[in-house]
């Protein structure tokens, strides 16, 4: 992690606890008093970490945690919409609207263009 981090044990939990309820990256940040890059850093890493075949790490523990109590919250509210209990459509507006790529009635062309800026992206990296 180069420099002294932030990252600590006790911010890792309130950051896990935040990400559980589906609260926004960037909010989950400004909360817990780090910058939203750093945030997305950290989960990278981890994600990294995990393909590295090293899910050891803290941060690929970090990541793997966040990613399943994310999946799990998924996983609640779309049952709740499956029952058709009072408020499906809220909870369907927090799926759409927290996870575009997934949820979205644009969620095809919001996939196409992700993959276009991530391709023009690996374009405009310098070949090392």
């Amino acid at each position: 992690m180069g420099r002294n981090s932030k990252f600590n044990p006790t911010l890792a939990k309130n950051i896990i606890e935040d990400s559980a309820h589906l609260v926004p990256y960037t909010i989950v940040a400004e909360a817990n008093q780090i910058n939203r890059a750093t945030l997305h850093r950290w989960i990278n890493r981890g994600l990294e970490d995990i393909q590295l075949g090293k899910p050891q790490t803290e941060l690929a523990k970090f990541c793997d945690t966040i990613k399943k109590k994310q999946c799990h919250a998924v996983k609640e509210l779309l049952n709740e919409i499956k029952k058709g209990e009072k408020g499906w459509q809220a909870r369907a507006w927090i799926l759409e609207r927290r996870f575009p790529l997934e949820f979205s009635s644009c969620a095809q062309e919001l996939l196409q263009m992700k993959e276009q800026i991530d391709h023009i992206e690996a374009l405009l990296k310098p070949n090392v």
